[in-house]
């Protein structure tokens, strides 16, 4: 629903992060937010779109949904990137009948490593 929300509305994004990893993993890894990057630095009235589908309670970057309190959505300035590659080519996976923009499976473990060594996120 979000990704087709956004698409419609002309905005384009990658998901990132563990969101990703959990796609990949079938589920078998949690995450506790979507990370989008987006890719135009000026999107109008996000917080009017986040809130059509719920998530309207904004802080800085991230949206929460009132019913949702253990998730949040976090939208990040474009490039999209791992460390200071941005020459990044997101591959479309489709999700519940939806096609998405997501880093490829190796991008995902370089996202992930980078975390791990940036972050120190397990």
């Amino acid at each position: 629903m979000w990704r087709h929300t956004l698409k419609r509305r002309g905005i384009d994004s990658v998901l990132v992060g563990g969101a990703v990893v959990s796609i990949y993993s079938e589920g078998a890894y949690k995450s506790g937010d979507l990370d989008f990057v987006l890719q135009d630095f000026f999107v109008k009235n996000l917080l009017e779109i986040m809130e059509e589908i719920g998530f309207g309670v904004e802080s800085g970057r991230h949206y929460k949904h009132l019913q949702c309190q253990h998730l949040f959505v976090e939208f990040q300035n474009p490039p999209c990137g791992i460390g200071d590659d941005t020459n990044i080519q997101p591959v479309e996976v489709e999700v519940d009948g939806i096609k998405i923009k997501i880093f490829s499976p190796t991008d995902c473990i370089r996202d992930r490593l980078s975390s791990y060594i940036h972050f120190s996120a397990r």
